[in-house]
């Protein structure tokens, strides 16, 4: 289809890159301004590498002065403008700080701000990055890479050899499991280096949920790479999430499997999706049993949550949903805030523990903010993945549930790159659905336009 002279195409664009043959053509990788892949690294940054804090001794300095930057970034582009999605979400959230404010009697403002500055660098690098799940997968694919990197160097012994020079780095003086070298960090475990690749952020898990989430998004926008390159991208992020050996990653892994093999028109269960469902199941039954991170280790969690006696029950994803759970239950839809002196008020000798590493993102966030903060993110999530394209409502749910399956493993909305999400529905790169009857109605608008004349 050609191209309209001063139409700047996107790969959004339906049909703007489509040859008669071979399929959608894509931009080459140059298009695409190095900023946005320098705003991009610096919001995965910000979520999760745990040096940030060490080296400037406090979160939320660094958050305000992210937050800082991009708001400077945003006003000499002029992108400083709100979509109706994104100021809703604002409003709800700043609504719902508000609301507990009052109903709780304390007010925490660098807590409050704090979230907000980390809602705010979500929304920035979205607007920022017009063709924002593009550039995160090709981010995610470059740390994916460089990870397996130093995870051959981790499981061969061989980082034994530096772990001197590891230990001598400014940041790494303190201690402690997490050694780092900027872009990628050591777990030590029980005097030794673990075998286990948490990437460049603080733990396993949590580099298998963003390998997930690119993965999901390489989905999601599959027509916007070419089909071999799409395929090399896939096979990156899939062996860095099985070098995580992370349970978390491995029980959302063959969800995300199934749903790339689904069907994107009516027929949603093809053949492929069946033979894809035989290799899950096989699969599955093979990790359950044969795999200690994950068969033996949920039971081991389930036990534990339900007997509430051995020590630090609650810091498991199934000790944490039943800790939460009552929370939820005496303050069902506006929560119990952010702040530990009312988000611990049921257990106030758990205040002292820091309870930094709560194991159920899921219900940290419904306690904290209630059903209403939940409904919002859920809601946005969902109709930001619709504005994708190619993306139908019924693909865009299951992708939501992926999603939500994923924040069962860690506390990921405690960081700007999920709370990112709620804001694809208001980036510059989606439209809303022109449904057919808008269609009609405006070509019957024209048509009178051009009778009266």
């Amino acid at each position: 289809m050609p191209i309209a002279v001063g139409h700047t195409a996107l790969p959004e664009d339906r049909g703007a890159f489509r040859a008669p043959v071979a399929g959608p053509r894509v931009p080459r990788a140059g298009s695409v301004p190095r900023t946005d892949y320098c705003v991009v690294f610096l919001l995965v940054v910000i979520s999760g590498n745990p040096v940030v804090p060490r080296i400037f001794f406090s979160t939320e300095v660094v958050v305000l002065c992210v937050a800082s930057f991009l708001a400077c970034r945003m006003l000499s582009l002029r992108r400083l403008r709100f979509s109706r999605e994104s100021a809703a979400v604002f409003i709800l959230f700043s609504s719902l700080l508000l609301t507990q404010t009052v109903l709780l009697g304390t007010f925490h403002w660098v807590t409050m701000g704090g979230f907000l500055s980390r809602l705010f660098i979500g929304f920035a690098a979205v607007q920022l990055v017009p063709r924002f799940p593009q550039v995160f997968c090709r981010v995610m694919v470059l740390l994916a890479l460089i990870a397996l990197f130093f995870w051959l160097f981790q499981v061969s012994g061989l980082v034994a050899l530096a772990e001197g020079p590891i230990r001598a780095l400014p940041w790494n003086r303190g201690g402690g499991t997490r050694q780092s070298v900027l872009v990628h960090t050591f777990i030590r475990r029980a005097g030794s280096f673990s075998q286990r690749n948490s990437g460049m952020f603080w733990e396993p898990g949590a580099f298998a949920g963003y390998l997930n989430l690119a993965l999901l998004l390489l989905t999601l926008i599959r027509d916007s790479f070419p089909v071999g390159l799409h395929k090399r991208y896939r096979l990156i992020l899939f062996a860095a999430c099985l070098s995580t050996m992370s349970t978390g990653g491995y029980m959302v892994l063959p969800f995300i499997f199934l749903f790339h093999n689904l069907g994107r028109k009516r027929q949603i269960i093809t053949p492929q999706c069946a033979v894809a469902i035989v290799v899950v199941v096989v699969g599955s039954y093979f990790a359950w049993y044969r795999l200690n991170f994950v068969g033996q280790k949920t039971l081991v969690q389930y036990e534990s949550a339900m007997v509430q006696s051995k020590h630090n029950w609650h810091l498991g994803r199934l000790g944490t949903a039943v800790f939460d759970w009552e929370y939820i239950r005496r303050r069902p839809f506006t929560g119990w805030g952010l702040h530990s002196e009312t988000r611990w008020a049921l257990n106030p000798n758990f205040e002292e523990l820091g309870l930094a590493a709560m194991g159920n993102g899921l219900s940290d966030f419904t306690a904290k903010f209630g059903l209403i903060g939940l409904g919002c993110f859920v809601a946005m999530l969902w109709l930001g993945f619709c504005r994708l394209p190619g993306a139908s409502k019924p693909v865009a749910a299951l992708a939501t549930g992926i999603i939500l399956l994923q924040l069962n493993g860690e506390c990921f909305l405690n960081y700007p790159l999920f709370l990112g999400l709620m804001f694809l529905a208001g980036a510059p790169g989606s439209q809303p659905r022109v449904i057919p009857s808008q269609m009609r109605s405006e070509r019957e608008g024209k048509h009178e336009q051009n009778h009266g004349r």
